[in-house]
């Protein structure tokens, strides 16, 4: 209901859009397999890195078009889990998106030519560092309440996820660049 009334108004559908948005499902729906040692066939998704760089090219209204059809093809993949695991997938994907782009769009500069490169730069990591926070702090706040355990025990926060996220926030970065 919210979508008209975000900066941008509603999604644009151009061509940059759809190839965009090929690429997004692609990288949803395939992930990367790790080879670490006691990690082993583990998949990582990509998706920060490719949501990141939405954040940054599209208006808010069209962030949340691609999360929507991006997140709904995932939900087909892993269509044995609950409806509603889907659904809160789909929607706190949504929420941490929706509150990125409005950040990338309060603190944005309006070129790229000298400092303001430096000042494009941080912007962007302030939009990727506020999806990263707000995804995890709903992950960890769920599952702390569904498994009765306390916050800082649910294991959504680490060292090795936070280095992970960092990498793919600049990759989403270089590409949006």
């Amino acid at each position: 209901a919210a979508i008209p009334f975000l900066p941008g108004g509603l999604p644009s559908i151009t061509l940059s859009l759809v190839i965009y948005l090929a690429a997004a499902l692609l990288a949803q729906l395939v992930g990367v397999r790790v080879v670490m040692p006691g990690l082993e066939g583990q998949a990582w998704s990509l998706i920060s890195a490719v949501l990141i760089p939405t954040i940054i090219l599209f208006p808010p209204a069209t962030n949340v078009l691609i999360v929507l059809i991006t997140f709904t093809a995932y939900a087909v993949k892993r269509r044995g889990l609950p409806w509603y695991q889907n659904a809160w997938n789909i929607g706190q994907h949504q929420l941490a998106v929706l509150v990125a782009a409005l950040v990338w769009e309060g603190v944005h500069p309006t070129g790229t030519g000298g400092l303001q490169a430096v000042h494009w730069y941080a912007a962007a990591f302030a939009a990727g560092g506020t999806f990263y926070l707000l995804n995890n702090l709903q992950t960890s706040a769920v599952l702390a309440f569904a498994t009765q355990r306390p916050f800082r025990e649910v294991g959504v926060f680490s060292r090795g996820t936070f280095y992970r996220e960092l990498v793919l926030t600049w990759m989403g970065i270089i590409v949006a660049d």
